[in-house]
């Protein structure tokens, strides 16, 4: 059902179909390694950063964005280091970062061959670069791309960052239930609470392919064909 599986189907985990959000694999991550240094790219409000306060108050946090969206529009923060930049060069040295956090960014940066260039010249080797794009998501935001899980293996192969892992995020029937409800704030945060956990949509696939015997890559990779986000787990090397 999945044409092309053997592509990805590499980066695709066997251990756990469960659906996943770039918070998880960041939660994940902190539990396993030591982040001194985190850039969130695209950061909009500044929201991650009370998230990775919380794990380590010694982090040292740094938000990057362009100087003007609608999301930067809603900033509020004070006291915070937020960094505009232009879409591509990011104002940072070589080998700067341990994490850059990249959530729900990508659709919306115009060239995102140059950037993910960008992301893997200031990471330092061995860093983590973590996120979450659209899939099957409608306009949005001024959103350029929608993405598959093989056209960003593409593009990150080229920036030379290797993939860990692809996951599932919400699936597109939920998401566009939410759009479609988003003039009713009760609906939209009933509806957002399925960022962080299991949709509706892949609960019922996840059961249906399980009592078909499928593994648990077989239901990601099923997952995938309808998710409207997917999540990413990449690294730099570290030679």
């Amino acid at each position: 059902m999945y044409d092309g599986a053997d592509k990805i189907a590499q980066f695709i985990p066997n251990n756990s179909s469960q659906q996943s959000s770039a918070m998880n694999l960041c939660a994940r991550i902190l539990e396993q390694s030591k982040i001194k240094v985190v850039i969130d790219l695209g950061c909009g409000r500044g929201d991650s950063r009370e998230f990775f306060k919380k794990i380590d108050p010694d982090i040292k946090w740094v938000g990057v964005d362009i100087a003007d969206s609608p999301e930067v529009r809603d900033r509020t923060e004070s006291g915070v280091e937020f960094v505009t930049y232009n879409g591509i060069n990011l104002p940072f040295p070589d080998n700067y970062c341990d994490l850059i956090l990249c959530k729900q960014v990508l659709e919306h940066v115009q060239y995102p061959q140059e950037l993910l260039k960008n992301v893997a010249r200031v990471l330092k080797k061995g860093g983590i670069f973590i996120g979450s794009t659209s899939h099957l998501e409608a306009f949005h935001s001024l959103s350029h791309w929608n993405y598959t899980p093989y056209g960003l293996k593409l593009l990150l192969d080229r920036a030379n960052l290797n993939i860990v892992e692809m996951r599932p995020g919400i699936d597109v029937l939920t998401l566009l239930f939410r759009r479609l409800f988003s003039h009713s704030s009760l609906i939209g945060r009933f509806l957002s609470r399925y960022f962080e956990q299991e949709s509706p949509f892949n609960r019922i696939a996840g059961l249906f392919l399980r009592v078909k015997g499928k593994d648990q890559r077989e239901i990601n990779l099923w997952k995938l064909l309808f998710c409207g986000h997917f999540v990413f787990l990449v690294q730099k090397a570290d030679k």
